[in-house]
């Protein structure tokens, strides 16, 4: 009962406060997810800068933010906006282009953000599997099809050192040719693009003779990542920081510069997508120090101390701070109530000062903030649920054979669960599953032959749909009484 007790500290001291709390975020979330909605032109472009990274990231907000509404319609119009991106930025060999055709940089990074914008939309669609090549192919690009005709990651490794990618290429298939520098931002939405596609499965080889696959480049940027900037990786133990980069000049790596927050924040946001999808705890270390770095800069009024830096700009950079703190929430709220309540409450400060402070925008800035509020509502539809389900749940020395018992493994799940369920005497029953606005998605009459039994289920609703990433609550109704728990879906 002891994570009963702290995530009732998370939720507030009433039902009415929590939900008071919630609804006033999911409101922002309509606000802001509308404002992109409105402003989307009849060619499916979003009404933001022509850089491509600012497409990326609105269709990453507003997938995000179907995700924690379930309501898909943000993400249809993402999806539309993706297309249009894949129309006018995306070339035959895979590559992103930065502004346009006539811009000569391709970025690592940019490649990654549509990775990730693939999934999440496809996730909220069911789309996932009509994407699969175009994937391919712009992960592709990273490894052979460039204009080098090298990959990015091993060259690198081969040439210099480190297991990570350059930040570009130019149209002559030159590496590094603009702003020498590898930079924390980059390492972090790998380490969330990789996660995404290991999770998924899309871990084929390469390229011909060649082993390495997904997990491999995964498992090597994380052994990068986590080491201290001397040996060329991303990490300050002494300050509890992600250095903002490694600064390259030929003939390769000599020195980095210290943290900054819209840096350090993208690298704690793939580092926490890769610990919430994979479970691996590798960089959790990390992860702890910078969080605690920010929670101990949020003050009462929500403000943020040192915000924005010399780098970043405040909506921004709130965006990205609020995306941390919910994605942290969701992360530990079973493996560590308290520091889950801290990133809660302090998340829910930070975004009563957002919304007291910054309009809606159709920009990246707003996207940002856009994807943070949606990460926030969330954790507070989570940890409300996983308090109500810790509430109503039998303790270890009571599930015997005088209640209902319902146990669902494993959790997160990426694809399928086992549900184990058991009664006082053999009786019908009923399993139903409700996403965390309290609707039904599907449900499933058990046999009354047996007081016990298992089942493995796909996540497929009533439909044939996948369910999309996020928190559920399965149901078991019978005359003997009901059971619930919950369970997380993370692809």
């Amino acid at each position: 009962m002891m994570i009963a007790a702290a995530i009732a500290l998370v939720v507030g001291a009433s039902g009415s406060r929590a939900q008071g709390e919630r609804a006033v975020t999911d409101q922002a979330v309509r606000d802001f997810a509308q404002n992109f909605l409105h402003l989307q032109h009849d060619d499916g472009s979003f009404d933001v800068s022509s850089r491509v990274q600012a497409h990326l990231k609105a269709q990453i907000g507003m997938a995000l933010a179907a995700q924690a509404l379930h309501e898909p319609l943000y993400a249809a119009a993402a999806a539309r906006d993706h297309a249009w991106v894949a129309t006018y930025y995306l070339e035959s060999d895979g590559g992103l282009s930065w502004d346009g055709t006539s811009d000569p940089f391709f970025f690592e990074c940019h490649q990654h953000w549509f990775l990730i914008a693939s999934h999440l939309i496809g996730a909220s669609l069911g789309t996932e599997s009509e994407e699969v090549a175009r994937r391919r192919a712009v992960w592709a690009f990273l490894r052979r099809t460039n204009q080098a005709g090298e990959d990015f990651y091993l060259h690198n490794q081969a040439h210099y050192g480190p297991f990570f990618a350059y930040r570009c290429v130019d149209r002559d298939g030159r590496f590094m040719t603009q702003f020498p520098f590898k930079g924390s931002y980059e390492v972090g939405v790998a380490l969330w693009s990789l996660a995404i596609l290991k999770d998924a499965g899309e871990d084929e080889p390469v390229s011909v003779g060649d082993s390495l696959a997904i997990a491999a480049y995964l498992d090597y940027s994380v052994r990068q990542a986590i080491l201290p900037p001397q040996e060329l990786g991303f990490y300050q133990p002494g300050q509890q920081r992600w250095t903002r980069s490694i600064l390259w000049h030929n003939p390769g790596w000599w020195g980095y510069e210290a943290p900054d927050w819209k840096y350090a924040l993208h690298m704690e946001e793939g580092a926490l997508e890769y610990e919430y999808r994979t479970g691996q705890d590798e960089l959790e270390s990390a992860i702890r120090g910078e969080l605690q770095q920010l929670l101990s800069r949020v003050r009462p009024d929500g403000q943020i101390q040192d915000f924005p830096d010399a780098f970043g700009a405040a909506v921004y950079e709130f965006g990205e701070a609020l995306s941390v703190l919910g994605l942290a929430a969701l992360t530990f709220c079973q493996r560590d109530p308290q520091l889950a309540q801290d990133c809660m409450l302090a998340g829910q400060r930070v975004a009563d000062h957002a919304l007291h402070t910054f309009w809606p925008q159709s920009s990246e800035e707003g996207a940002m903030l856009l994807g943070g509020l949606s990460r926030v509502l969330e954790a507070q539809y989570a940890l409300e649920a996983l308090a109500e389900n810790a509430g109503e749940g039998p303790s270890d020395h009571a599930a015997g054979a005088d209640r209902v018992v319902l146990r669902i493994a494993p959790t997160p799940t990426t694809g399928r669960v086992g549900v184990h369920w058991s009664l006082p005497i053999a009786a019908p029953a009923t399993l139903s599953v409700f996403d965390v606005n309290g609707r039904q998605l599907t449900s499933m009459a058990l046999t009354g032959a047996s007081r016990a039994g298992d089942l493995a289920w796909d996540l497929r609703d009533r439909r044939g749909y996948n369910l999309p990433n996020g928190h559920y609550i399965m149901v078991i109704d019978t005359k003997l009484g009901r059971m619930t728990n919950g369970f997380v879906v993370a692809r």
